[in-house]
Formats: C-alpha cells, sequence, structure tokens
C-alpha cells in the first residue's frame, strides 16, 4: 500500500477528517491534501507532523513513506519502532517474555519432533 492509501486508511480508522489531522499534525489543510492527493511526495517534516498526530513512532511513517529503508518484516518493523521510545525496564520485560516464548515454541518443536 502506498503512503497516500495508507494515510487514507489511518484517517477512516480514526475517524479523522483532514482538518483534524492538520491540526494535531501543525500540517496545513492544503498539504496534506496534496500528499493525499498524490500531487505531491511527503518529506521528513510532514511524516514528523503525522506521526506526531497519530502518536505513532515517526520511523513508522518514514518507512510508509519510503524515506527510510524497511527494519524487518511485518510486524517485527513495529516493534522495532515502538521499542526504541520504551524505558530501559520495559525493554528488559518485552526481552523476557521474548525469550520464554522462544524457549515455549523450542520446547514444543523438540517434543513434537520427537
Amino acid at each position: 500500500m502506498d503512503f497516500p492509501d495508507w494515510l487514507k486508511q489511518e484517517l477512516v480508522r480514526r475517524g479523522w477528517k483532514i482538518s483534524l489531522l492538520a491540526e494535531r499534525s501543525g500540517l496545513a489543510y492544503s498539504t496534506i491534501g496534496d500528499v493525499i492527493g498524490r500531487r505531491t511526495t511527503p518529506g521528513t517534516e510532514f511524516c514528523k507532523g503525522i506521526a506526531t498526530a497519530l502518536n505513532i513512532p515517526p520511523d513508522q511513517v518514514l518507512r510508509q513513506a519510503g524515506i527510510l529503508p524497511p527494519a524487518a518484516t511485518g510486524g517485527q518493523e513495529e516493534l522495532l519502532d515502538y521499542l526504541q521510545y520504551l524505558t530501559e525496564e520495559d525493554k528488559d520485560t518485552i526481552l523476557r517474555i521474548a525469550r520464554t516464548l522462544y524457549e515455549r515454541h523450542a520446547e514444543y518443536t523438540l517434543r513434537k519432533g520427537a
């Protein structure tokens, strides 16, 4: 999905109009309309404003816009985006959960193969 379609989908999902996105992002209504209408491509500052408005990591929007390359595949990319904003304690918690899930999967795979 390209960036304009993604942005339209986000607006629909949130029940927002372009005017609310403009207000929350600090971007001009016409600038957002130009990106959605494919008359211009989004730049870095545009993406940062959209990220602020949608309350999502800027890297996620920058990747969606094709400004940054994909960090990983599927949900891994989103997870990496969120991780950078967590406290070290929260990162440790997520790491322990991931290890536990991996070990559980490994044990299941061994039992299934045996």
